[in-house]
């Protein structure tokens, strides 16, 4: 569950952001480590008392708040859950849209246009996305988390193939320093696309 956790495309996206502030290698490192540590312990720290004695969560959540006191954390974590489940797939479809490109650099007219803030084949990707996921949260909890014992391995596999991919094309030679420019905040570097 860790691993997936910090292993995520918002994860990903942040990491690269911080990059694209300006900010150096090692201290993009001492943010994730920091960041990834903090997760850690709040998990473990979270689900002590269930390992400890065999008790599931809700059970402890009513036996600490009350029947309808529980309702509260379990609400709060459904509407986290809601918005974290959107940003997923809007960032999942912004590799779909990558990799559509690549593969199919005539999907190109797709991009020009507008519509509630995102072009034809973004919507495409995201619905695709989106389909993909539902059909996986169908099918249960239990399908969940197999998907997630093969996933999270596969992303460590997928992440040592591309850095040797990066290793190579960078012909071994790499640099921890950003290449000039000054650390610029806000969102108009975000208005021009990666595909563009």
């Amino acid at each position: 569950m860790w691993m997936s956790d910090i292993h995520s495309l918002g994860g990903y996206t942040f990491a690269a952001g911080l990059f694209a502030l300006g900010l150096g290698a090692w201290q993009v490192f001492l943010a994730l480590v920091a960041g990834i540590a903090v997760v850690f312990v709040l998990m473990n720290f979270s689900g002590y008392a269930g390992q400890k004695t065999g008790v599931p969560y809700p059970v402890l959540a009513r036996i600490s708040f009350g029947t309808f006191g529980a309702n509260l954390p379990a609400l709060i974590r459904a509407f986290v859950a809601i918005a974290w489940y959107g940003i997923q797939t809007w960032l999942a479809s912004r590799a779909v849209i990558v990799i559509a490109l690549r593969i199919w650099p005539e999907l190109q007219g797709l991009t020009g246009n507008n519509f509630l803030g995102e072009s034809t084949l973004g919507w495409l990707a995201f619905l695709l996305m989106w389909s993909l996921q539902l059909l996986l949260l169908r099918n249960g909890m239990e399908t969940i988390r197999k998907f997630q014992d093969w996933a999270g391995p596969a992303v460590w596999a997928v992440m040592g193939l591309l850095v040797v991919y990066i290793l190579i094309n960078a012909g071994w030679n790499i640099s921890l320093d950003l290449p000039g420019g000054k650390a610029e905040w806000g969102s108009h570097m975000l208005s021009s696309p990666p595909w563009r």
